[in-house]
């Protein structure tokens, strides 16, 4: 392939800092010179190749990984020679879709999508919102996967109370990894899902819960923010439509805000809203996000099919790994469960992913301790 590279990609999510990628990409911007425009993004998913950069054209990309140990590869692709095994698909569409593959402006995520669903959703009523999210079959992501639409419906008959949407971008433990990606990656993504939440419901206020240690992730969902309001899109301008929502950030959500009756509030996880984004695709994905990290090659962020459309050994075949020599898989987060490998076979089913962070335990993790401290009648028992 020899067409030309319309831009290539440093991905500094943290993952890339944590691995050297600024002072890789300073490597590489040295040896590029004027040849190439190189822009910061977020990581892909594919946190097993940090530090890695993309080379983007209109039609394909192409992940060169571990660019500290070598820039030769993607040298010969900015110049048009690239190899067939460092191509990656643009992503199918879903919640991935744009990770890694925009530069943070808001000028770029529209050009590949962002607010469109918003666009299409306000030329409605809100009420055809919430029927389209019950159609969709739509459930929360955060661990019990109650129907997103009856919480909806509840919130938006409660029409002399102010609604307040309360939005969970936590990770909750160590092995997900799950909202730090999407609010470093794409967070007007999570934007625009708050405000086609709000507008369906009546909410005039939304809360976005962010681990206080997620300072990257936290400083990327403001910058994304303060673009928005600038846009006109939180006040509805931008799309010729009135909207009246605010949307502040916090570290701590635990309850209705003083006076709000809990009918009047909605509270959805950062997944979830960003799920609704994609209502509209034809026909939308039923996927879930996975944090695979342990015993696997290419750990990562990966977006999965759900609901029979693929089983744990597909995942782990995807990561690289051989699921004869995984035992059995630790499903973290809320609620967490252990699966073994005589299951794996099975579908994957979204409402047993909980949190939906996965830890891939190899022939040296002892299954017998982990069974004495996570026993089948506790929470986290066996599925």
């Amino acid at each position: 392939m020899t067409t030309h590279a319309a831009r290539i990609l440093l991905h500094l999510g943290t993952c890339g800092h944590a691995a050297g990628g600024r002072e890789a990409g300073e490597a590489l911007r040295r040896a590029l010179g004027e040849r190439a425009a190189t822009v910061e993004a977020a990581c892909d998913g594919a946190c097993w190749a940090a530090p890695a950069a993309t080379v983007q054209r209109h039609a394909h990309v192409h992940r060169h990984p571990h660019i500290d140990r070598g820039l030769d590869d993607l040298l010969a692709c900015a110049a048009g020679i690239c190899e067939a095994e460092a191509y990656a698909s643009p992503g199918a569409r879903g919640l991935t879709a744009r990770l890694g593959r925009n530069d943070g402006t808001l000028g770029d995520v529209r050009a590949q999508g962002a607010y469109a669903a918003l666009a299409r959703a306000l030329k409605g009523r809100p009420r055809d919102l919430i029927d389209a999210v019950e159609r969709a079959g739509l459930t929360s992501r955060g661990g019990v996967a109650s129907p997103v639409a009856g919480e909806w419906w509840r919130a938006s008959a409660q029409a002399e109370q102010p609604r307040v949407l309360l939005v969970d971008a936590k990770d909750g433990a160590p092995e997900v990894f799950r909202h730090r990606h999407l609010l470093e990656g794409d967070p007007h993504r999570l934007i625009e899902g708050v405000l086609m939440a709000a507008y369906a419901t009546g909410a005039t206020e939304a809360r976005v819960c962010i681990d206080a240690e997620a300072r990257r992730a936290r400083a990327s969902f403001e910058a994304a923010l303060e673009d928005a309001v600038a846009a006109g899109i939180l006040d509805g301008s931008a799309f010729g439509h009135g909207l009246d929502v605010r949307i502040g950030v916090t570290g701590d959500i635990d309850g209705p805000p003083p006076g709000s009756p809990s009918e009047a509030t909605v509270r959805n996880d950062a997944e979830t809203l960003c799920a609704v984004t994609t209502l509209f695709d034809d026909p939308p994905p039923p996927t879930r996000l996975v944090s695979l990290s342990g015993d696997v090659p290419r750990p990562g962020l990966y977006e999965v099919p759900v609901d029979g459309a693929m089983s744990w050994t597909g995942v782990l075949a995807m990561a690289g790994a051989n699921p004869q020599r995984a035992q059995a898989l630790l499903l973290g987060g809320r609620p967490a469960r252990l699966v073994t490998r005589d299951t794996f076979e099975g579908p994957l089913e979204a409402h047993r992913l909980g949190a939906g962070g996965v830890v891939v335990l190899g022939p040296d993790a002892d299954l017998a301790s982990l069974s004495r401290e996570a026993p089948p009648s506790s929470p986290a028992g066996h599925t």
